[in-house]
């Protein structure tokens, strides 16, 4: 019987675990990508809103004007938002992000754009397999400021507007354009 070299042997797990490991790990998003390039510049902010934020929103006692707020978020994995009102900064992080989303081999469907004056605003999404929305992407310019706002959980857009209403965090104002546009059909 063959003994196995141990240093092999130990070289061929090593190699099959790198191999495997990624199809194990998280797979971070361009988003995701930015927020850790630009979170650590005093230029930028970052909110992230985690779904256990949500579920304490769920505790709290319901009333009428609160359950549309908490139907909007019940399926909600996580809300990042990324803010930068450096003039030269915002123009370079709003076509990083145009670029790197393009590059990201995400197939991001255009919802609604609006350009009103310099500001243009993107609204996309990046459905599941099974239809429903996985993320809905905001990326906003408008020659001082860029957001970029990214969503992501089982997304019923016309629920998605009611957070804007319920949140004062810079970014959702721009959600009401996509109940603006609901009323509009």
């Amino acid at each position: 019987m063959k003994t196995i070299n141990n240093s092999k042997f130990s070289a061929a797990l090593l190699g099959i675990a790198l191999f495997i490991a990624p199809a194990f790990t998280y797979a971070q998003t361009f988003t995701d990508a930015l927020f850790d390039k630009y979170g650590v510049d005093e230029d930028y902010t970052t909110i992230h809103i985690t779904q256990h934020m949500f579920e304490l929103f769920a505790e709290v006692d319901s009333d009428e004007e609160n359950d549309e707020f908490l139907e909007a978020v019940k399926q909600i994995d996580r809300i990042k938002i990324l803010v930068t009102e450096d003039k030269a900064k915002a123009k370079k992080l709003y076509e990083e992000a145009i670029s790197e989303m393009k590059k990201s081999g995400i197939d991001y469907k255009d919802l609604m754009i609006v350009k009103e004056g310099d500001e243009m605003i993107k609204f996309m999404v990046h459905k599941k397999s099974n239809a429903k929305v996985a993320e809905l992407l905001m990326i906003m310019y408008d020659g001082k400021e860029a957001v970029i706002m990214s969503i992501y959980g089982d997304i019923d857009l016309k629920k998605i507007a009611a957070l804007s209403k319920s949140m004062n965090i810079n970014g959702f104002q721009h959600l009401e354009k996509l109940e603006d546009e609901k009323n509009e059909k």
